[in-house]
């Protein structure tokens, strides 16, 4: 990790491929792996990265990050099948675990994405029943309700700015 924060990804990439040498099924170090290929950017890290998803869900079918990383994995896809396939997994985890405010960001951008706004709208609104301070789910709440129409997020927003008016994003969206 510090290799990867230092911006060694080089280093980084050496320390977890010997890890993962010496505890191949070791999960925290699988998971480790995972965050560092799947965010590589680079399109043979990403293929590893979803090989080693796909055994570790294997092995591990209830872990519930390894599921949310599946479901950010399909959705960079950007095709239907792939996306449906995310769209079914985050219902599961947003009903499994409706506390993890991750899954309902996920879903709700998913939403938005596909402009789907009215469902965009309700999971960002059943996000935020269970965790309503949540920062990212207001701001999506505020997107969704913009493109319904921009006065209906002006509320949101406001609401957003009362907590932290050096906030630069909210001020540039409510300008």
């Amino acid at each position: 990790n510090f290799s990867r924060q230092a911006g060694r990804l080089d280093l980084a990439l050496s320390d977890i491929e010997k890890a993962l040498e010496l505890e191949p099924d070791n999960l925290p170090i699988q998971q480790r792996a995972l965050a560092l290929f799947l965010d590589s950017g680079d399109a043979a890290l990403l293929e590893r990265g979803e090989g080693l998803l796909d055994k570790a869900l294997q092995a591990n079918p209830g872990d519930i990050e390894l599921k949310l990383s599946k479901a950010q994995s399909l959705l960079r896809r950007e095709t239907a099948p792939p996306t449906e396939q995310a769209r079914r997994l985050l219902r599961e985890i947003t009903a499994e675990s409706p506390k993890l405010p991750r899954a309902w960001v996920l879903l709700c951008t998913l939403e938005l994405r596909e402009d789907e706004v009215g469902e965009a709208l309700d999971a960002a609104l059943q996000g935020l029943a269970h965790n309503p301070q949540n920062r990212q789910l207001l701001l999506l709440k505020a997107r969704a309700e913009g493109r319904r129409s921009p006065m209906l997020a002006v509320p949101t927003l406001r609401g957003l700015f009362d907590r932290d008016p050096n906030d630069t994003g909210v001020v540039s969206l409510l300008a």
